[in-house]
């Protein structure tokens, strides 16, 4: 089982490739992403 990992604050014009390699980055394997835009609020599951 993965982690959660709620990330706050995004620009509203990011999408899910950025968010993959910026986590790719830090060797994680990025399995879901669910963006918020009514809030400032992203989920990431990893």
């Amino acid at each position: 089982m993965g982690s959660r990992v709620y990330v706050g604050n995004l620009p509203f014009n990011v999408d899910e490739e950025q968010l993959r390699l910026l986590f790719a980055e830090g060797g994680r394997e990025v399995l879901e992403i669910k963006i918020v835009t009514d809030r400032d609020l992203s989920l990431i599951h990893i």
